[in-house]
């Protein structure tokens, strides 16, 4: 069987195909395409571009390529469905599909055509973002936005509409729970588009009824929680950042919750979104590496440019083969509303504090080969705060509806609210009730919140608006209580271990948790980056410089080897 690339490989920098979908019936299975080479200039706004879930890579379906129909490829279920309902009666459509526009098996393609996957979407005259068959939820809230548009065309301003009903909240927020709205690629699909068109089955939607529905039209005041692409598409301003490392951590953060098939997909879906252009970080798209090549390069770059802050990104420890300060991108963090403790208010303090010490560590030469990262130790200066002596169990919140956390964050408080009078929990240590009845109340939530969220609590009237419910759900989840030997209390990942040391690091925006190998040259392991303790609850970069008060009052500060 001919390959449909075999006799069109792109050939210059700027080149990508495009394919033409015959016109057919509904009822007529038999999908036709046709491919050919352009370039960007000479595609502009000449094809629609697909924004898709990949789906289930079994079952296949076979699409006939090429004038005669002689030539096959094989594509998802998902994509194959997609291809039914795009395809117009009477004249063919010219669009962008990456499962069929790249050849998935030329590694070399690949990596330059996923270099170039954002101007292709930008060039394209509008993205139709696919997101599966219909159903009852889909369809009816599909027909409401087909008559947000008729009545937007009529001349009613969007805020002269009424405020949508709970049941088009409930399909707005189940819409959301399709899979299109978890994938890393789509962020760039949908950020670089010059128009929107919702699909669901053959049910079409414009982004102009969309959003203004998602924001209730008249009140311009979200109806439901969105997911981390809408997030990124309403909030990312390029100018906020300083470079393109800056912005790179910002979209990692604000993905934290999105999924790929591929880890490495985590880092290299986003490089598209950067605008300040990096040969080093375009360099990191390259399927021919390891997982733990690109993620140990990346966390190199960011610690070059960003210091000791980034290790507020992700906690927890990794099973990888890297070092074990190597950030592991693939790890999902639950932040909604894209506000990590690194892109809180506070950031720009934070960024601040880091640059008023300078780069207070170093890294040691080593290789990185196609499998694993060779041993690259990372110094750093620091303190010992104290040992953990007991950890509680892991605090388990569940996923659940978004309507329903806040009454699982108080349920939370109220158990830990109940040690403060000496009533402990079942398998909790009794060292750690102990601990509790030391504390105020409003110290529980402090801790909770972590270190970014006194500002946003009301103790008298419990309530919690969706960013703390977000930081808490973030911080909490798989978390342990910790007691140190010296009865100070604070929150670990479910990793740590009693005998684990939490020290202060210079330059660091947090406690760190780390665990002594106990070899001959006293290397250590990094268990956590973002530790939280009851007695530094207060920014460590706002007015009081907490943390480095705390350092500042060792003359010595001692070195730690990071293995």
């Amino acid at each position: 069987m001919d390959s449909p690339y075999a006799t069109a490989p792109l050939r210059t920098r700027t080149a990508f195909r495009l394919l033409e979908l015959s016109p057919g019936c509904p009822d007529d299975p038999r999908i036709h395409v046709t491919l050919r080479n352009t370039n960007l200039a000479a595609a502009e706004s000449s094809f629609e571009a697909l924004s898709y879930t990949w789906g289930a890579e079994t079952p296949r379906k076979p699409i006939h390529c090429g004038k005669s129909g002689r030539e096959q490829l094989e594509v998802t279920l998902n994509c194959y469905t997609a291809l039914l309902n795009l395809r117009h009666r009477r004249e063919a459509r010219v669009l962008w599909i990456d499962a069929i526009c790249i050849n998935q098996a030329d590694m070399q393609e690949r990596n330059a055509q996923v270099r170039m996957m954002g101007k292709i979407f930008a060039t394209a005259s509008r993205v139709v973002i696919y997101l599966g068959e219909h159903d009852s939820d889909s369809y009816d809230l599909f027909q409401h936005f087909a008559e947000t548009d008729v009545r937007i065309k009529s001349g009613q301003h969007p805020r002269e509409l009424p405020e949508p009903t709970l049941a088009i909240t409930t399909r707005f927020a189940k819409l959301f729970e399709r899979p299109w709205f978890s994938r890393v690629w789509v962020i760039q699909e949908l950020y670089n588009a010059r128009d929107v068109l919702f699909m669901c089955g053959n049910d079409l939607a414009s982004y102009r009824a969309f959003h203004s529905c998602l924001f209730g039209y008249q009140t311009n005041t979200r109806i439901c929680t969105y997911p981390p692409p809408l997030t990124i598409k309403f909030i990312y301003k390029p100018n906020d950042f300083g470079t393109c490392f800056d912005e790179m951590a910002f979209f990692l953060v604000a993905s934290s919750t999105c999924q790929s098939s591929d880890p490495r997909d985590r880092v290299l879906a986003l490089t598209p979104l950067i605008t300040r252009k990096s040969p080093r970080l375009e360099n990191l798209v390259d399927y021919t590496r390891s997982v733990e090549s690109i993620f140990h390069s990346l966390t190199c770059m960011l610690l070059d440019d960003l210091g000791l802050v980034i290790f507020k990104l992700f906690t927890q420890p990794h099973w990888r083969k890297m070092p074990t300060w190597t950030l592991d991108f693939s790890q999902h963090i639950d932040y909604e509303d894209a506000a990590s403790p690194l892109y809180s208010p506070n950031y720009r303090n934070l960024e601040a504090g880091y640059m008023t010490f300078g780069k207070d560590f170093s890294m040691s030469e080593g290789e990185i080969d196609d499998t694993t990262c060779r041993d690259r130790l990372l110094t750093v200066n620091g303190v010992r705060y104290g040992r953990i002596e007991k950890l509680s169990p892991s605090i388990q919140l569940p996923s659940c509806r978004w309507q329903d956390r806040e009454t699982y964050v108080q349920e939370l408080f109220a158990s830990l609210n109940s040690m403060r009078f000496g009533r402990t929990l079942e398998g909790w240590p009794a060292s750690i009730a102990q601990a509790f009845q030391s504390i105020r109340e409003e110290e529980i939530h402090k801790l909770m919140v972590g270190h970014f969220g006194d500002s946003f609590l009301d103790y008298s009237g419990r309530k919690y608006n969706d960013e703390i419910i977000s930081n808490i759900f973030a911080m909490c989840k798989s978390m342990r209580i910790f007691v140190t030997t010296s009865y100070q209390l604070g929150l670990a990942p479910r990793d740590a271990m009693p005998g684990d040391v939490v020290c202060l690091v210079r330059g660091a925006a947090s406690p760190w948790i780390v665990r002594e190998k106990g070899n001959e040259n006293r290397t250590w392991e990094m268990i956590c980056g973002d530790c939280y303790l009851v007695e530094l609850r207060d920014p460590p970069f706002e007015e009081g410089h907490l943390m480095h008060e705390v350092i500042s009052k060792h003359e010595i500060l001692e070195e730690f080897k990071i293995k």
